[in-house]
């Protein structure tokens, strides 16, 4: 009875052991599984994984280029300087996917099955007078060359030939696209691609003399933009960017021009010009031309790409862009808390002392140092004027905490308004009616 156990005990530990075995070597698989998975192996989802026989394979670095040869011309994509280039157009931009999209092809190239080993007659799959011809040349000098020919009834794959060999190969056509490019498919469409946080100020100039200057302060975080030419003047953020900002940072183009001048295009004479200054010191400039004949597109002109283009007609709303559509409206451009002193002088005289808490001379309160301010603060600019005449009746001046000084001139330009200039040649209105209305307000503290 006592050997029967034992023996039954080595039966249940043996039973144990392969059960641990069998669990280990289940572990084992499934984090291979998972392994590969995170560390880029092909999975279900990757379009190009297929089985096959694998007729060409090298290493993207051994790459220098490829020579796409059409009916209708040559295109050459070569690496130049650790960038790849068009070397028929070297200043278009390359769509950045195109280059590695066709080594990472190469690096094992599948062919579905090999249709005709050593073919005596390649014409019969269009492979004679190929639909492309891609040369392939490596950094040792060597090249070899792909003939994608006709197209596989009933599929989307293509007739392939590779070298000197006459084998025939069926590769899956999402395979044989990277090895089918034209120019128009190498050629970026982005001419300029920028980041908002990256931009540390913008000039723009149009056609009807409108100048001004946004410059961003990274380190403020709620007012980040501000008017710094002609003038010292706060911007409102959801203004800059929706009228300004979001034409910058990325210029696409539907389609490049070569057919017409210049002058045709209205770039010359460009309706707008904008300067976009990086942290980095690089500086992006662009013109803006005419709305195109469709009127669905305008003309425009990006420094550093070779040939103008057609660009969404919405950027024509730049050339008639002004400074007072994007500044904050309001007169005050600083909280009160950061101001010393508001002179007015003219057909009234008054001096706020702000932190030393007077009105001309006489003491007040804190909250009505803060009332007189905040109100004055609620002054609003109306609209942009063309020009003033005569003498100023007020000249207002603020001197903040940093001592910066900011005069504006209060002019009687009709019943209703009044007009604020701050460099001699610009100028907003306001109603007459709140001015009085502020003035009155600081007489009754008098």
């Amino acid at each position: 009875m006592m050997k029967l156990n034992k023996q039954t005990k080595k039966v249940c530990v043996l039973a144990v052991v392969l059960a641990l075995l069998i669990a280990l070597m289940w572990f084992l698989l499934t984090d291979r599984k998972v392994s590969d998975a995170q560390n880029g192996q092909k999975t279900k989802e990757d379009p190009m994984i297929e089985t096959g026989v694998v007729v060409f394979e090298t290493l993207e670095e051994n790459i220098a280029g490829f020579e796409y040869i059409h009916a209708d011309g040559t295109y050459n994509l070569i690496l130049k300087d650790g960038a790849w280039i068009v070397k028929e157009d070297p200043q278009f931009p390359v769509e950045p996917y195109v280059a590695g999209g066709v080594a990472y092809s190469l690096q094992k190239f599948i062919a579905k099955e090999i249709v005709e080993e050593n073919a005596k007659d390649i014409s019969k799959y269009g492979l004679e007078e190929p639909f492309v011809k891609t040369i392939v040349h490596f950094t040792d000098g060597t090249t070899v060359e792909f003939r994608i020919g006709s197209k596989v009834q009933g599929s989307d794959s293509y007739y392939v030939k590779i070298g000197d060999s006459n084998n025939v190969y069926e590769v899956e056509g999402l395979r044989c696209a990277s090895l089918m490019y034209k120019k128009e498919d190498l050629i970026s469409r982005v001419m300029q691609e920028v980041s908002v946080d990256d931009i540390q100020s913008v000039d723009f100039a149009n056609a009807n003399g409108e100048y001004f200057r946004v410059e961003h302060d990274a380190e403020n975080l709620y007012e980040p933009w501000h008017l710094t030419k002609p003038f010292a003047w706060k911007v409102n953020e959801e203004l800059v960017t929706d009228k300004l900002l979001r034409f910058l940072v990325f210029v696409e183009a539907e389609e490049y021009v070569t057919d017409k001048t210049e002058a045709e295009m209205g770039l010359t004479n460009p309706s707008a010009t904008v300067t976009v200054t990086t942290y980095d010191g690089k500086v992006h400039k662009y013109y803006v031309g005419k709305v195109a004949e469709s009127n669905s597109t305008a003309y425009i002109k990006v420094d550093g790409v070779r040939y103008p283009a057609l660009a969404d007609s919405s950027i024509i709303q730049l050339t008639n862009l002004t400074k007072f559509d994007i500044i904050d409206k309001y007169i005050a451009t600083a909280d009160y808390d950061n101001i010393k002193t508001a002179v007015v002088t003219g057909e009234t005289n008054i001096n706020l002392n702000y932190t030393g808490l007077k009105l001309n001379g006489k003491t007040i309160s804190e909250e009505t140092a803060i009332k007189l301010y905040s109100d004055m603060c609620e002054l609003e600019v109306d609209s942009e004027g063309t020009s003033v005449s005569g003498s100023p009746a007020l000249t207002m001046q603020f001197t903040f905490e940093n001592n910066e000084v900011r005069t504006y001139k209060i002019y009687r330009q009709d019943a209703y308004f009044y007009a604020i200039t701050m460099d001699g040649k610009t100028f907003f209105k306001i109603k007459q009616r709140d001015f009085v209305n502020w003035i009155d307000l600081l007489n009754q503290y008098l």
